[in-house]
């Protein structure tokens, strides 16, 4: 019969599936206890043999004798029902976890939309009383409805569009209900190849997502729930286009993955998103940088705007950036490859990691690029790019695997969450969003009473851009000076010679950027 799990412990082998469980201390000979289960894994500790029983959770048996008895009920801790993380979004304090895979390799992951919030996982219903042939798999892309958070939608990578209420399954959008197209129209298992990925919301609470192989690749749900379809010959069945980027100038970028019509497709609406009538767009294949190198990826992979209105785009060649969007029509129109600079007085520089498959970027609050790649792990780039602030991989760092999914950003907290093949982990780093102005009432100081047993970090958040700190003592002598990470500066409670200061009030001085704007507040420090 077929196996479905195998284990050892205790000495003892146990194997089976659905149907039936065999355990034997020595082959040949084994032991069958017949009855329906859904084990997944066993292991034997003080007396009990513990079963992995995937959704009724950890369950604890006494085994002996061809019997089986049940010792202990279902365990189950808050926790993601899988742990699978391709696309990742902040919304708030919630994160969105999309855990599937927009994939041609033949990987069928069950469709998996959930969320973290307040250190508890909500992981939403899976669909229930869907015919047999079809064939759910991988979730794309999961997004909330702006107006609404207890409304959801998640796209599939060959099924459509999923919608949720309050975490409940409402309705599969494909083919039988709503515009989308199947790229089979014909066959029998027409509802198994309707591609659907790339989910984002604009400014006007449109619901925007790529359905690749189709006549038709980018379509768009309105708030009055009406659907509206964009088309572009230039993409017509493109194999994969997985990302759309709406820029802040009211532009648009698709990536295109790969194969023929690959590239980025950058679209100039001129303020109707509705009429492409006078559209102007191109697709970009080749990359030729600002040195008039030629590039030709063979795969077109995250893309995000910084702080300063650049588009950052990852390839299988590595990291490109559309400096000025506006001239991507020029004829002469070039990317730019950073340089960074060696700085070893030889005048030269190196292209900011080039070669590396780039597979996602993100932006902090302090403008800083957090770049995952396919298989050298997750590096931070300062605002200028200068200077390789971390590079994160599974040797040296608590990172998961090399192979990064995705990076989102809490810009509340600085909490970055990175999905990788191996699971989801996040790194509390030290920028959030800025400030737009300098406000007493909104920069906060934490801990605040400093009490003697705290050794970790003084935060302090509310500032503006690359607003000037300085700490001062109850005398007014300098003790510390810093220049704020977005909207957030960190303090570790020593003078700048790096001794730890004394019991004290402590006085926080910060400036704006521009010098015109001050507040100061305190620290009381406890020794």
């Amino acid at each position: 019969s077929t196996v479905s799990f195998l284990s050892e412990t205790n000495g003892q082998l146990f194997w089976g599936n659905g149907t039936v469980i065999h355990y034997a201390s020595t082959l040949p000979s084994y032991t069958t206890v017949e009855g329906e289960n859904t084990w997944s894994d066993i292991t034997y500790t003080d007396g009990t043999y513990w079963v992995s029983d995937q959704y009724n959770g950890l369950q604890g048996y006494k085994i002996s004798d061809g019997q089986v008895q049940m010792t202990v009920s279902s365990v189950t801790p808050n926790s993601p029902v899988r742990n699978l993380s391709y696309k990742l979004q902040w919304v708030g304090n919630r994160l969105l976890v999309a855990g599937g895979i927009n994939t041609y390799l033949g990987i069928y992951n069950k469709p998996t939309s959930m969320y973290y919030e307040d250190g508890q996982w909500t992981n939403f219903e899976e669909m229930q009383e869907i015919p047999e042939r079809y064939n759910l798999a991988n979730t794309t892309n999961m997004v909330q409805d702006p107006t609404d958070p207890t409304h959801h939608f998640a796209s599939l990578h060959r099924n459509g569009l999923c919608e949720y209420r309050d975490g409940k399954f409402v309705k599969l959008h494909n083919p039988d209900n709503s515009p989308m197209v199947s790229i089979l129209p014909m066959s029998k298992y027409y509802m198994n190849y309707v591609s659907c990925s790339g989910l984002t919301y604009d400014p006007d609470g449109n619901l925007w997502m790529l359905c690749s192989q189709t006549d038709t690749i980018i379509r768009a749900i309105c708030p009055d729930g009406k659907w509206k379809a964009l088309y572009y010959p230039e993409i017509e069945t493109a194999s994969l286009c997985d990302n759309i980027l709406h820029h802040s100038s009211g532009m648009i970028f698709v990536t295109s993955r790969r194969l023929d019509m690959r590239g980025i497709f950058c679209i100039d609406p001129k303020g109707t998103l509705f009429d492409t009538k006078d559209d102007t767009y191109i697709l970009h294949q080749k990359v030729v940088n600002q040195d008039e190198t030629v590039y030709d990826p063979d795969e077109f992979f995250g893309i995000c705007e910084d702080l300063d209105g650049r588009v950052w785009f990852g390839t299988n060649l590595g990291l490109f950036v559309i400096d000025d969007p506006s001239t991507v029509f020029d004829k002469n129109f070039r990317f730019t490859q950073v340089k960074v600079n060696r700085n070893d007085g030889s005048g030269l520089a190196d292209y900011l990691l080039s070669g590396l498959p780039v597979s996602c970027i993100a932006v902090d609050g302090a403008n800083r690029k957090w770049v995952g790649t396919q298989a050298n792990g997750v590096f931070l780039v300062s605002a200028d790019c200068q200077e390789t602030i971390h590079h994160f991989t599974a040797a040296d760092s608590p990172l998961l695997s090399n192979s990064i999914h995705d990076i989102a950003i809490n810009s509340i907290t600085g909490e970055v969450a990175i999905g990788t093949e191996k699971g989801l982990c996040s790194y509390m780093s030290d920028a959030i969003d800025a400030a737009e102005e300098l406000v007493k009432d909104n920069v906060l100081v934490y801990p605040n009473p400093v009490n003697s047993d705290y050794t970790g970090p003084i935060t302090i958040t509310g500032l503006t851009m690359n607003a000037e700190v300085k700490i001062l003592g109850a005398t007014g002598q300098l003790v510390w000076t810093g220049v704020s990470s977005g909207g957030l500066v960190t303090w570790n409670g020593c003078n700048m010679h790096g001794r730890r200061v004394s019991s004290g009030i402590y006085h926080v001085v910060a400036n704006n950027e521009e010098g015109n704007t001050a507040i100061v507040t305190r620290i009381v420090i406890i020794k």
